[in-house]
């Protein structure tokens, strides 16, 4: 879980944003780019929880409920999702 946390941690140095406590827009920004990287959902949705973990262990609001970050994920699922059954096909 942690490990997780800190693959975020480690992004949000890198893009110049705060991971704790993090703002919906940049949650967002991150999921995004793990889509674009070619992770599975699962990995994206763990990583997510994560987050929401963290933020809330240091008693801040999780920003992973907030509607850009649950758009985000929509549309990663729908992505994934159209991938797997173009494959079947």
């Amino acid at each position: 879980m942690w490990s997780d946390f800190l693959h975020f941690d480690t992004w949000c140095n890198s893009a110049g944003c705060e991971a704790l406590p993090a703002t919906a827009d940049a949650v967002a920004a991150y999921l995004g780019s793990l889509a674009d990287a070619g992770l599975k959902a699962s990995t994206i949705t763990r990583r997510c929880a994560a987050i929401a973990y963290a933020h809330r262990f240091q008693g801040f609001d999780p920003p992973t409920a907030a509607d850009p970050v649950r758009a985000v994920l929509r549309r990663i699922r729908r992505r994934i999702a159209a991938a797997m059954s173009a494959r079947l096909r």
